[in-house]
């Protein structure tokens, strides 16, 4: 059974982000919220780990995961093509709950590319900021629920459902949304939806106008 810890997402303790941390980093999960729903969280350097996740979901064949990342500057360092319009775009969008999937030139030996692209998000959540600054790396991140099933944001139910596959619980309350983010793919001059979640096409189309019109 996973070890859970009760916490104020606000004001979270530096020793639970330590906690976090050192699990994430050696190889484990940890369910925890980020700022649109709770979430299975590790290193995308265990493909042990990843393949674990996958199978809690009851995922079958590849599936992208989500790169939490601390801030867009990254992004460059990583290797990842974009053009002007698209860096000035996900400025406007980040932090807050749209994940973009984007090209990359390097995959860094990561598992989490696929077909030369990776998925990345800026959370807007102080918890999950604290943790990437502590891990000094980005980490995965994807809905705590079976696949086809709504995500479940009740810290009891999801102890209930995945605490004897995961290695430890945030527990930061229930008032979450069930709504993930919104998934984007940036194509050569606009972008496409993959998945709609918390911020709609109409925001993100709008958003894009202002940037072409800056």
């Amino acid at each position: 059974m996973a070890k859970i810890v009760k916490i104020n997402p606000d004001t979270p303790d530096e020793k639970v982000i330590n906690e976090v941390a050192n699990v994430i980093m050696n190889g484990g999960i940890v369910i925890m919220p980020t700022d649109t729903v709770y979430g299975f969280h590790a290193s995308p350097f265990y493909q042990d780990t990843l393949d674990r996740i996958s199978r809690i979901k009851g995922w079958y064949g590849k599936k992208p995961f989500v790169l939490l990342i601390p801030t867009y500057r990254v992004l460059r360092w990583m290797g990842i093509i974009i053009d002007d319009w698209q860096y000035s775009f996900i400025k406007r969008i980040w932090p807050g709950p749209v994940s973009v999937i984007m090209e990359s030139i390097c995959d860094y030996g990561l598992p989490i590319s696929y077909n030369g692209s990776m998925c990345f998000r800026v959370p807007n959540s102080r918890l999950i900021k604290m943790v990437l600054g502590r891990v000094g790396s980005a980490i995965i991140s994807t809905s705590a629920n079976i696949t086809g099933v709504e995500p479940i944001n009740d810290p009891e139910l999801l102890i209930r459902e995945f605490g004897d596959n995961v290695d430890l619980v945030i527990d930061a309350g229930g008032s979450y949304s069930t709504l993930p983010s919104t998934i984007v793919r940036f194509t050569s001059d606009c972008f496409e939806i993959v998945r709609e979640g918390r911020v709609s096409e109409k925001s993100l189309r709008e958003i894009l106008g202002e940037v072409r019109r800056s």
